[in-house]
């Protein structure tokens, strides 16, 4: 018996996850289709939802229950709300240097790196470090002391 396809929501319209929208040349095609999808870690076979140019293993993997596909949505989430908290944290920078850090968050996530220090200017420091296995961004403000010079000989 063909499983129903109608009633399986695809996981572009949940919300609250890294996954919420389609990928932007997708959008607005409206033209989902049928297809079937293997996850790339337990191998499952699953029929799933995409729109058109989107690869079927991908979405298969993100639908799957799996404990390694749950674990990789997990921390896809969260690489995903640690970038949304920098852009509010962080919009008093300019897009690119935020971008810039941004692409930091998932190699630490991913322990690929312990941490990552940006110096801003004489008194704030950005730091992205993973903080119990998330990535965590901290911003540092200290005072800066004001050093006078002397010319001359000190008497």
């Amino acid at each position: 018996m063909a499983k129903d396809m109608s009633k399986i929501e695809p996981i572009t319209k949940k919300k609250g996850t890294a996954y919420e929208d389609a990928p932007e040349d997708l959008k607005g095609t409206g033209k989902m289709t049928d297809s079937q999808g293997i996850c790339e870690y337990c191998g499952q076979s699953r029929f799933v939802k995409i729109f058109p140019g989107e690869d079927p293993d991908k979405v298969a993997t993100r639908e799957c229950e799996c404990s390694e596909a749950r674990q990789e949505r997990e921390l896809q989430n969260t690489i995903h709300a640690t970038k949304k908290g920098m852009d509010k944290r962080l919009k008093n920078i300019s897009d690119d240097l935020r971008e810039s850090l941004k692409s930091w968050v998932e190699p630490i996530a991913r322990n690929e790196l312990d941490s990552i220090a940006v110096k801003l200017d004489a008194s704030t420091i950005i730091k992205i470090v993973n903080k119990k296995d998330k990535p965590t961004c901290i911003v540092s403000k200290h005072d800066v002391l004001e050093i006078d010079e002397m010319d001359g000989v000190m008497e």
